[in-house]
């Protein structure tokens, strides 16, 4: 038995711990890539990593051992040359495996370390897969679900399951945007990055990817111990949080901060994400949305119009919603099947003849939002930036804006010189009309304007 073997099993040390060693490994290897020339020659790139494994020998216990090339199983298949090799000096045999000096037996590897300079997005990206190789040298471990309803995160130090190992850990400084493309945006290279990893199967892919000018790295889900439900996506944005944040929606306590959903844990913004941006056939369907002018109610109408969909969208200030949706990059897409109604919903007489406008004019209503609602009360002096231009006459807005003021067009009242004594005004619809209500002093009836 090895001598390094026999102290760890009479001293009762714990001399490789991995899970207390991984986040200062991770930390030493991103401080020395960031050092590293931003463009290196190979040479210096070969340096550089070589500088690495010489740190790491310095800093972890003598019962790892550093090394890089291929991992080899015992059936003798081999992996892709690896950059950085962690092994535990006494899982270590001296088996003759291969003829190659510097292969490693897959037996002892607990880490492998790939670098490079810039993921490629596009794939096949060879770090990724280098890392593939290394996954394929033994059958996919199912990890079992965790028998806990809460983590611990009284540590950052993670209990990862043994089905994991070996590690396969992939630091990127940055990514290539590819032929005469700008670098994305965050969210856009996040969706690229997630698909890049996607594309491997779960038991082939890197357990983490850092993308270190990014401030984004992937930790593979399966990690979590939950079973995998589909939707995961496993990216995240650093940095971590100081401190454990309960999760908006599930109340879980976590580190990580999902790459879009910063209040929520990675499990539930991946799959809020997801559906976010999933859509469906809607074209021929007629739907309503209340309060339709901005915030989640324009955001509800906008996936409807873009899945296809005819819309009518109510609000108080009618020319204000169609100057805000005419701004849409893809406006001119589906600005035929959007309507915006003048409705105050306080008001049931209005409510009864946008009821029968729709008939008329639409015969049916497949899907109905009611999204407006009395939340946050408003003093009339809030909305006075809206008045000018919602007191304009429906033929003198622009060209664009008219097309979504149908009901208006159609039999508009005049402007009354009510206009010039109201303290406080907002826009209803009377059959097809766009009107004002009358003059909202105290001593009529007081009223609390609200958005939308």
């Amino acid at each position: 038995m090895p001598l390094l073997t026999l102290l760890a099993k009479y001293s009762g040390a714990v001399m490789t711990d991995i899970h207390k060693h991984l986040p200062k490994i991770v930390k030493l290897v991103r401080t020395a890539i960031s050092a590293a020339p931003r463009d290196p020659d190979a040479l210096a790139w070969e340096a550089s990593k070589q500088s690495i494994r010489d740190q790491l020998s310095a800093f972890l216990p003598a019962s790892y051992g550093i090394g890089n090339g291929p991992i080899i199983n015992a059936a003798g298949q081999s992996s892709f040359p690896v950059d950085i090799i962690i092994y535990d000096k006494t899982r270590a045999t001296n088996e003759a495996l291969t003829e190659t000096s510097t292969a490693c037996s897959l037996k002892s590897v607990l880490v492998a370390l790939q670098f490079t300079s810039a993921l490629q997005l596009a794939g096949p990206d060879p770090a990724l897969e280098t890392m593939r190789s290394v996954k394929r040298l033994q059958p996919y471990r199912q990890i079992p679900i965790a028998n806990k309803s809460e983590p611990v995160v009284s540590t950052r130090n993670e209990r990862l399951p043994r089905q994991a190992f070996p590690l396969g850990i992939v630091f990127a400084r940055g990514h290539e945007p590819g032929r005469g493309e700008p670098l994305d945006a965050h969210e856009t290279f996040c969706q690229r990055f997630s698909a890049l990893v996607t594309g491997y199967t779960v038991g082939e892919r890197p357990d983490y990817i850092y993308v270190l000018e990014r401030e984004v790295y992937y930790r593979n889900p399966v990690l979590d111990g939950r079973g995998l439900k589909g939707f995961e996506l496993g990216v995240c944005w650093e940095p971590d949080h100081q401190n454990a944040e309960s999760c908006y929606v599930c109340k879980e306590r976590s580190f990580r901060r999902h790459f879009y959903y910063a209040h929520m844990c990675p499990n539930c913004g991946d799959l809020n994400y997801v559906k976010r941006l999933q859509t469906a056939d809607l074209h021929g369907s007629v739907a309503l949305v209340t309060g339709g002018r901005l915030h989640i109610g324009q955001a509800v109408a906008l996936k409807l119009l873009r899945a296809g969909a005819s819309v009518i969208i109510t609000t108080r200030f009618p020319h204000d919603a169609a100057r805000r949706y005419a701004q849409e990059a893809d406006f001119a897409s589906w600005s035929e099947r959007l309507e915006i109604y003048g409705l105050d919903l306080r008001q049931l007489a209005a409510i009864q003849r946008c009821t029968a406008y729709i008939q008329q004019q639409y015969g049916r209503l497949d899907i109905l939002i009611n999204n407006a609602a009395q939340t946050v009360r408003r003093p009339p002096a809030f909305y006075a930036h809206l008045m000018d231009f919602e007191l304009q006459s429906s033929t003198e807005l622009p060209a664009a804006l008219q097309p979504l003021l149908k009901s208006e067009l159609s039999n508009a009242l005049p402007i009354t010189s009510q206009a010039s004594e109201v303290e406080a005004l907002e826009f209803v619809s009377g059959g097809s009309q766009h009107s004002l209500i009358p003059a909202l002093a105290p001593s009529v009836l007081p009223c609390y304007l609200r958005s939308p």
